[in-house]
């Protein structure tokens, strides 16, 4: 598996190839540090996104996000890009409605 930084976004990318169908498996992540400098990431647009949509966090819990991702939001931790594409189904929103840097 490796890991490497794009170049200039705050995402990390893991690649796996699997050795069975020699297809290549990438996992991006937002990542908690940029190029230059720190940086937070702000779930604060989910929230307000949520209670103009109406949706609740126990719709995102029957949606298929976990507790576990729940709090990682509330934190300003890391989430997968599928979590957000999750997020965005449930909500009806895009990513800028999610999350901001």
């Amino acid at each position: 598996m490796g890991r490497f930084l794009l170049p200039r976004l705050p995402i990390i990318a893991y690649c796996e190839k699997n050795h069975n169908t020699d297809f290549w498996k990438i996992t991006l992540y937002f990542s908690q540090r940029k190029l230059r400098g720190d940086f937070m990431i702000d779930y604060s647009p989910l929230w307000a996104t949520m209670e103009k949509q109406k949706v609740s966090q126990y719709q995102l819990l029957q949606g298929g996000i976990d507790n576990r991702t729940l709090d990682s939001l509330k934190k300003g931790k890391n989430i997968t890009v599928l979590t957000l594409q999750k997020i965005c189904t449930i909500v009806g929103c895009t990513p800028n409605d999610v999350v901001k840097f």
